[in-house]
């Protein structure tokens, strides 16, 4: 495993360099939206940047970008975890993990919730990595799965949601996955994150009413029954 040093940066040049040299190589325009966009939201207070560097070199090895207070105050979401490629595998995804999920419980947060594609609608790629080697990262680092048909809101204006994604969760404080904590937070992060469409909107509708009645199972139980 590479040793890294993790830590929060705030700059407006240390955000421009991580999101050219680790985010932009690893998200499509879909899943990210454009530079000036990223820099606007993530000087926001309620957005914490976290970098992974190479002790020793100052190297940048990867990023996470967490959103706190998401819809209730309970609620934090992992917007981007990303190493830059070749270098994944080593280690430093687990070290920004395990800092974004220390900083989301320091900040008061109850969940840690984490969106990524769904392995049997989206294919694996050279620059975007594999989805399932990244739920198998999750759920080592013992996420749950959500039974939602979740779905990526539009990353900018003009752009269409992306299908076919899964919503994970770090339970932080015991009995945050209970139903009676769970759904009310969940459909108040929902409403609070995911965009309306003017008229009718069924996906929508569908999205709120499961998680009227969500309930978290741990993704490695999802993984073995799938034989993964």
């Amino acid at each position: 495993m590479r040793p890294c040093y993790v830590t929060p940066v705030a700059s407006r040049e240390d955000r421009a360099s991580l999101y050219d040299a680790v985010l932009s190589p690893s998200f499509g325009p879909e899943e990210l939206p454009p530079r000036e966009q990223f820099l606007a939201w993530t000087a926001r207070d309620d957005l914490e940047v976290l970098l992974a560097t190479d002790p020793e070199t100052g190297e940048t090895l990867g990023c996470a970008v967490v959103a706190l207070r998401q819809g209730a105050p309970e609620v934090a979401l992992l917007a981007w975890l990303a190493v830059r490629p070749g270098l994944r595998g080593t280690g430093t995804g687990g070290a920004l993990l395990d800092a974004a999920i220390d900083l989301a419980r320091d900040a008061g947060a109850h969940l840690l919730l984490a969106e990524v594609e769904d392995p049997r609608k989206h294919p694996a790629s050279d620059d975007h990595g594999n989805p399932w080697r990244r739920l198998g990262f999750y759920a080592r680092n013992d996420l749950a799965l959500l039974d939602l048909p979740y779905f990526l809101p539009p990353m900018a204006p003009g752009q269409e949601r992306v299908p076919d994604m899964l919503m994970l969760a770090s339970v932080l404080h015991d009995g945050a996955d209970s139903p009676e904590v769970l759904r009310p937070a969940l459909v108040a992060f929902l409403r609070a994150f995911v965009p309306r469409l003017d008229g009718d909107d069924p996906d929508h509708d569908a999205l709120l009413a499961a998680a009227d009645e969500v309930t978290a199972e741990p993704l490695a139980d999802v993984l073995e029954r799938a034989g993964r």
